[in-house]
């Protein structure tokens, strides 16, 4: 048997492509290099000479993404129907501060694409109202739980 071309001993294995494509749609690139090493596997150049010990890292993880032209993770979000922190702003008649504390508190849902910056998940629960007040703080209207009828809360 003749062995592997030099080429495609360095190739990484497509297993390792498509576990990378579905691990796209819940993780950033550092966190799927942190799975991928967990879980044992090694990028395609460990053949070389020296590099049998090698381990995927977030550039490594990006490459694979550009190179097998799959679509990146905030494509995949946007599709889901994620809003930009503007875009959530607007829908929610709020600034985008109040967006970005609202997400801090988990009133809204915030999905990172990168390492820096999220989209935003908007519910259709019942929301709470914008207001600006020192003895209603956001962190006790985040706790309180949410109903859908004024008249559960007391308005009639």
């Amino acid at each position: 048997m003749n062995p592997k071309a030099s080429a495609q001993q360095i190739k990484t294995k497509p297993g390792i492509v498509e576990l990378v494509d579905k691990l796209l749609d819940d993780y950033i690139y550092p966190e799927i290099a942190g799975i991928l090493n967990e879980q044992g596997h090694r990028p395609g150049g460990t053949a070389r000479r020296g590099c049998h010990n090698a381990r995927f890292t977030p550039l490594k993880v990006a490459y694979l993404i550009h190179e097998y032209k799959l679509r990146s993770r905030y494509d995949r979000l946007r599709q889901r129907g994620m809003l930009t922190r503007q875009e959530a702003a607007v829908h929610l008649s709020i600034s985008e501060q109040t967006a970005g504390r609202w997400a801090k508190y988990g009133i809204i849902t915030r999905h990172a694409y990168n390492g820096h910056y999220s989209l935003y998940e908007i519910c259709d629960g019942d929301l709470p109202q914008k207001q600006c007040s020192r003895w209603n703080r956001l962190e006790d209207r985040a706790t309180q739980p949410r109903t859908s009828t004024g008249e559960e809360r007391g308005v009639v």
